[in-house]
């Protein structure tokens, strides 16, 4: 029996060497994997529900020291690749969002500031506002 080393190094092999067949296998979908979970939206609720206690367990398991190293090493390092291929979704959703921003700006300057409760109810305007976005898709 391999050892659990053994195994691990295996299996690196094999994930690094598969891009082939992981580019095989998006070409052989033949449906949008969103619009095929979309409908089957009950069945994940479900299993959400039912996995809450494993879920719990397992968030727990990792501890602050852990945390934080995996979070400042690993997690750091995709930063800059993550802001590269994110950044035209960005851009996007921004050509939509700001002027949506904008055409209710007039209204939420003219709010009254003068109190607290006033500020908050326009802070709470602006919330609301955004809120109700439309999305950009």
């Amino acid at each position: 029996m391999l050892t659990p080393t053994q195994i691990a190094d295996k299996w690196k092999a094999n994930f690094t060497a598969s891009g082939q067949a992981y580019t095989d296998g998006i070409n052989a979908v033949q449906e949008a994997p969103g619009i095929k979970a979309a409908r089957a939206s009950a069945k994940w609720l479900a299993r959400v529900q039912a996995s809450v206690a494993k879920y719990e367990k397992n968030v727990a398991s990792v501890d602050l020291a852990t945390w934080k190293t995996a979070a400042s090493t690993t997690g750091a390092q995709r930063l800059a690749t993550g802001a590269t291929k994110g950044a035209p979704k960005m851009a996007a959703f921004m050509n939509v969002f700001i002027p949506y921003l904008q055409a209710n700006k007039s209204t939420i300057d003219a709010m009254d500031t003068t109190t607290f409760e006033a500020a908050m109810q326009k802070a709470y305007a602006q919330a609301l506002y955004n809120h109700n976005f439309p999305g950009y898709r």
